[in-house]
């Protein structure tokens, strides 16, 4: 992603505070720690959530937070990515599935 003029890419660890600070599968990130762990943060033009976050078909996590809420609590957009390499680097350019 280098390569990529004036793309800034920034990975911010989230700590999952609802099921526990041992627990480090993405799948069990919940919107209210999403929102928790980057709140203050200098988040750039959108952020980008892995789709496992989410419920299947859904765009709600799994304490009913929805990526609307995050996006009115942080004030950002979000997009949503599938998992792997070519999916994030789609996302970083902008594309969203959902």
């Amino acid at each position: 992603m280098n390569e990529i003029e004036n793309l800034k890419v920034n990975l911010i660890p989230i700590e999952n505070k609802f099921y526990g600070k041992e627990i480090v599968v993405t799948g069990l990130l919940t919107g209210q720690d999403i929102i928790s762990g980057l709140k203050n943060k200098k988040l750039g033009d959108y952020v980008i959530i892995p789709s496992v976050t989410l419920r299947s078909f859904e765009t709600v996590f799994l304490d009913d937070y929805t990526v609307r809420d995050i996006e009115e609590s942080l004030n950002v957009s979000i997009l949503i990515s599938e998992m792997g390499a070519n999916n994030f680097i789609n996302s970083c350019l902008g594309f969203d599935l959902f």
